[in-house]
């Protein structure tokens, strides 16, 4: 069961987003020199604009939050770090409307690398691996190996609390679709890659996430949701109540959690 948590809680995640192979499957991916990594194009002064939807639930007094921003990604320089990888400085600047000046809502600074068989993304402080290459249908790897998700001491002797990044433990990425022309909002893509990130879901509870990527673009869309409901709308005894609301779409009786939607609504180069 997902741990409920107050709306606080989950800013403090949503902040933390916003601002194993076999020796055969190693040989393959060795052995091919056509690994394609134009859905992960890192380009100096490229750039893609998204605009990011959240909804965040406080089960402490039933509220739901509602959060609209737009961010702008742009691969602002390169440099080599101290183990002489190539590493790209990704600038995000934020706004609340599109009238408003770039990074009027703040600024923040991620990281992006290749490594062999890998495109890698540091977000917060956290390691991901968006894709694994070469890409091809069905292929699955564990994209938050590199994140801790155990229980964090918190200074105390012997006391330990719980590490808000649980929710990402075990990810199991796969590529559910390759190749394929898709339209997002208002902007057509003609070549796509679908990877879905993680899905779980029970009556009381739902984690998930997927990402798509365009060829020359990048990332196009994000889905992340963290749910769970006990339908304390109802009265303990009212059944037919409760057997309504877990029947119900996650939005209207989710009591705790959070979803974020992010989606490219333009891109260029500066």
């Amino acid at each position: 069961m997902i741990p409920k948590h107050t709306l606080k809680y989950w800013i403090g995640v949503l902040v933390l987003l916003i601002v194993g192979f076999t020796a055969c499957e190693e040989e393959i991916i060795k052995a091919d020199s056509t690994v394609d990594k134009t859905y992960y194009p890192l380009i100096i002064g490229n750039y893609v604009v998204y605009q990011l939807d959240s909804i965040i639930y406080d089960d402490f007094d039933g509220s739901d939050t509602t959060i609209t921003l737009f961010v702008r990604e742009l691969v602002e320089s390169k440099f080599i770090d101290a183990g002489g990888n190539e590493v790209y400085r990704i600038e995000r600047a934020y706004k609340r409307s599109l009238t408003n000046v770039w990074g009027s809502a703040g600024y923040d600074i991620w990281y992006a690398n290749f490594t062999e068989n890998n495109a890698e993304k540091v977000e917060e402080n956290q390691r991901y691996i968006k894709l694994a290459f070469p890409l091809r249908l069905g292929k699955e790897w564990l994209g938050n190996q590199y994140i801790n998700t155990q229980p964090i001491s918190d200074g105390g002797i012997d006391s330990m609390i719980e590490n808000p990044l649980v929710y990402l433990d075990g990810w199991m990425y796969e590529v559910t679709a390759l190749n394929e022309a898709k339209t997002i909002g208002n902007l057509s893509f003609d070549s796509t890659v679908t990877v879905v990130q993680h899905q779980y879901g029970i009556q009381t509870d739902t984690i998930g996430g997927q990402e798509i990527y365009a060829k020359n673009i990048g990332l196009i869309y994000k889905d992340l949701w963290v749910l769970s409901t006990q339908c304390n709308r109802c009265n303990a005894n009212d059944t037919a109540c409760k057997l309504e609301c877990f029947n119900s779409p996650w939005l209207d009786k989710a009591e705790a959690g959070f979803v974020l939607k992010m989606k490219a609504i333009e891109y260029g180069a500066l």
